[in-house]
């Protein structure tokens, strides 16, 4: 459940999750300064954080800090431009650069592959995310207006769904292996969806999986 300030920028996200034998409920809060997210404070089955952000001239974040309930910083992340503005690389560091981000993307600046370099671990080890293909439309988290860049991980979002204009149709998943190891065979995922007026998905189904969205204002 999302829900927006008077500028129709995300303000709080409420999550729910279940199953047969276990729940969590996660609260996500959002402050701006001139129409930027600044602050991100997280409420995960009660363990507090919040990530501060910094932005370069263009709006773009470069730097954000993650600090815990006492205000004890925990790692930050450092993200990178090419030319068009779209995010190449981002790292994730604690006393060490613990993760590599490395993206590519297509000629509409749909985001087609980002390899994880997880440096942390001994041996060292990589994964793979590839997206084949896009349908034209507006990509679903784009509608969340004000939310910072998202990956795999924040919020149960799709695996960096927010840096592309349009929802993939198509993934491939490269299970980890050793650096210097080549990547075994994928697997692979097919997205199909249903929309409204706008070009808004309103239904996502993939595997046995559908996603229902609904919308309160776009733009």
């Amino acid at each position: 459940m999302y829900m927006y300030n008077k500028d129709h920028l995300v303000s709080k996200i409420e999550r729910y999750q279940w199953g047969q034998t276990w729940h969590d409920t996660a609260y996500y809060s959002f402050e701006y300064t001139n129409g930027l997210c600044t602050k991100w404070v997280r409420d995960e089955g009660g363990g507090l954080s919040y990530i501060v952000y910094e932005y370069n001239e263009k709006k773009l974040p470069v730097k954000s800090t993650i600090y815990d309930i006492d205000h004890i910083v925990q790692s930050y992340t450092f993200y990178k431009y090419d030319n068009t503005n779209n995010l190449i690389e981002k790292t994730d560091s604690t006393n060490k650069v613990d993760f590599r981000h490395v993206f590519t993307y297509n000629s509409s600046n749909n985001l087609t592959s980002a390899t994880e370099n997880i440096l942390w671990s001994n041996p060292q080890q990589k994964i793979k995310y590839e997206w084949l293909a896009f349908d034209d439309k507006v990509n679903f988290i784009k509608a969340v207006n004000g939310l910072p860049s998202t990956a795999a991980y924040d919020n149960n979002y799709h695996s960096y769904s927010s840096s592309s204009p349009n929802n993939f149709t198509a993934e491939n998943y490269y299970t980890p292996v050793n650096m210097d190891q080549p990547f075994g065979p994928p697997l692979y995922t097919n997205y199909s969806y249903e929309y409204n007026n706008e070009g808004l998905p309103t239904k996502m189904k993939y595997g046995p999986w559908i996603v229902i969205f609904e919308y309160e204002k776009y733009k």
